[in-house]
């Protein structure tokens, strides 16, 4: 009986030892610095392609020839090719963001304060939709997203905080494919990724801008300060694009991904890559592997931050 009890008070000491938690909490707070140059790429690019088809809709409206239907079935295939997707691609980010929230409040023992946000995250997932009333997504990437909230959820109502750390560590799989979803969204070799899409619909519509306020054109003339401004605001909108498009490919390769979608991928790229080692080093009392991958992420992530926030 003495040594069944030395075993186990053994196994408590083990999870709870100082190295395990430090490696726990790096890795969750990596984690989040990754989630959140994600967000605010995404939140950025959104705002971009909808100011652009604002503006093109002041000028429609602004000149007597100018042709409000359509811009306003520009504005539309900004929403269109933005909206639901970033709705998913939202809900995987904060999916991924509540892992490691949930991480640090099972270190913390206070997983009551992640519930909500969890709660919250599984009803967006619920109410996506298309256009046809059917689901947005695809199955696979539905169930991936599903799959890591439901665990979320088991290990913060049980409330069981070595157990419940011991599961989210052993989650690698699903994360892995939330994160394969990401990358996904801003490279997706060989054919056009998402994020490409929006940024040529952005492209566009911000081109089609510039050419109504030219030179010798009516509003030109007769607003000059007003036309300025705008061209002051639409070379921003080139100037932003210029860091995101893909790079000129093959004939029917989109190319490598412009310089701040590309430092979000090796970002990303190198979460992956932590991951089983996440798995495998997290309750050692030496995760010395660990805490080495850590500071390579570490770096892909500072790159990253760096590029989205210089991009605008």
């Amino acid at each position: 009986m003495k040594s069944l009890y030395v075993a186990a008070w053994a196994a408590v000491l083990l999870l709870n030892g100082c190295a395990n938690y430090k490696a726990i909490t790096s890795f969750a707070g990596e984690t989040t610095e990754m989630t959140g140059a994600v967000r605010q790429e995404i939140q950025q690019v959104a705002k971009l392609c909808h100011d652009a088809a604002d503006v093109r809709m002041l000028l429609a409206e602004s000149s007597a020839t100018g042709d409000v239907e359509a811009a306003r079935a520009l504005k539309k295939s900004c929403e269109l090719t933005g909206d639901a997707t970033v709705q998913f691609q939202e809900v995987t980010v904060d999916t991924l963001d509540l892992y490691a929230k949930t991480l640090l409040a099972m270190v913390d023992d206070r997983q009551f304060e992640v519930r909500r946000s969890i709660q919250g995250t599984t009803k967006k997932l619920a109410a996506l939709k298309g256009r046809d009333g059917n689901a947005f997504v695809s199955e696979p990437k539905l169930k991936a997203v599903t799959n890591v909230l439901t665990l979320l959820a088991e290990v913060v109502v049980q409330a069981e905080r070595e157990e419940g750390i011991r599961r989210l560590t052993a989650a690698g799989p699903d994360l892995v494919a939330n994160a394969r979803i990401l990358r996904s969204f801003f490279a997706d070799p060989p054919r056009q990724s998402d994020y490409d899409g929006w940024l040529t619909t952005t492209a566009l519509i911000s081109r089609g801008s510039e050419i109504s306020i030219g030179l010798g054109k009516p509003m030109a003339l007769a607003e000059p300060i007003r036309t300025a401004e705008l061209r002051r605001q639409i070379a921003l909108t080139g100037k932003a694009l210029e860091g995101r498009q893909a790079k000129p490919g093959n004939p029917g390769n989109p190319g490598n991904p412009g310089e701040v979608p590309g430092k979000i991928v090796a970002a990303i790229d190198a979460w992956i890559a932590s991951v089983p080692v996440f798995q495998q080093d997290a309750l050692k009392r030496d995760p010395r592997a660990l805490m080495d991958t850590l500071k390579e992420f570490r770096q892909k992530n500072l790159e990253a931050r760096d590029a989205v926030e210089a991009g605008f």
